[in-house]
């Protein structure tokens, strides 16, 4: 699901990762990057306990985002039948 992406810097950790939106039946790919000290070489470690738990919560916030966004759009169109 989730795979480095060494295009940036070495010191620049990046990770490629998609989210689908099953109500309207697309998938968004997106990039996470986080600069970090290169005095440390635990790369596992961060991308395990910083970069994966961000880009959950990011996956849970648009899903969230996208849901008012389809109730907002629904109530305009209730709203313009009354």
């Amino acid at each position: 699901m989730y795979f480095e992406y060494n295009g940036f810097k070495e010191d620049i950790i990046s990770v490629d990762f998609k989210a689908s939106n099953e109500q309207l039946g697309i998938t968004e790919y997106f990039t996470c990057a986080l600069h970090f000290s290169p005095l440390i070489d635990e790369r596992e470690v961060i991308i395990d306990e910083i970069v994966n738990p961000a880009i959950e919560w990011y996956k849970k916030y648009i899903a969230w985002e996208d849901r008012n966004i389809i109730d907002e759009e629904g109530s305009r169109a209730l709203a313009s039948d009354n």
